[in-house]
């Protein structure tokens, strides 16, 4: 099907910012309703992490 690299390559150009803008939604959807906890924090926190991953080793 795909070679190896195209899989990684696809998981990390299309997967990690979706799940990086899904956890930034679901955590705005609990923080509007109940306001903010460690819930909201850690799945803000978590989206953040996975936008890290989409600059690659430009930053390092």
């Amino acid at each position: 099907m795909f070679a190896l690299w195209m899989r990684r390559w696809l998981l990390f150009a299309v997967g990690v910012p979706v799940a990086a803008w899904l956890l930034e939604r679901i955590g705005e959807s609990i923080e509007s309703s109940r306001g903010e906890s460690g819930v909201t924090r850690t799945l803000r926190g978590g989206a953040e992490k996975l936008r890290g991953f989409r600059g690659g080793r430009r930053g390092r």
